[in-house]
């Protein structure tokens, strides 16, 4: 619930970094957002803009938390 990272897929050096308020590059702090929404509802959905380093694209991303 400290919002630190245990486990990502394609980026190995973010594992143990706490993302507790940062924001995606349109300012919006969307892991804050699923953990609280999380420990309010339990399930819910949250929208974040998402920069591919790859391919330097901006691209609208929705999550599912649960």
């Amino acid at each position: 619930m400290n919002l630190t990272i245990v486990a990502h897929a394609d980026n190995i050096l973010m594992v143990g970094v706490n993302y507790k308020g940062k924001t995606d590059v349109a300012g919006k702090p969307f892991r804050d957002d699923i953990l609280a929404g999380a420990l309010k509802n339990g399930i819910g959905w949250v929208d974040y803009v998402y920069l591919n380093p790859v391919q330097t694209n901006l691209y609208y991303k929705t999550a599912y938390y649960r």
